[in-house]
């Protein structure tokens, strides 16, 4: 019985850990997104101000 509840508790910390993980890899995702983003727009920015259209 104890190892049991043992199990059932290294299995409940694992999806604790999972669930953990899946956060950080969303938010990393996000990050990286932002980052590309605000190249891009800074880079169109950039162009646009070093050549204008007349």
């Amino acid at each position: 019985m104890y190892r049991e509840a043992l199990t059932a508790n290294n299995r409940s910390l694992l999806s604790v850990q999972d669930a953990i993980t899946v956060v950080v890899r969303a938010a990393q995702l996000c990050v990286g997104h932002a980052q590309q983003l605000i190249l891009s727009l800074t880079f169109d920015l950039r162009m646009r101000l070093l050549h204008p259209v007349s």
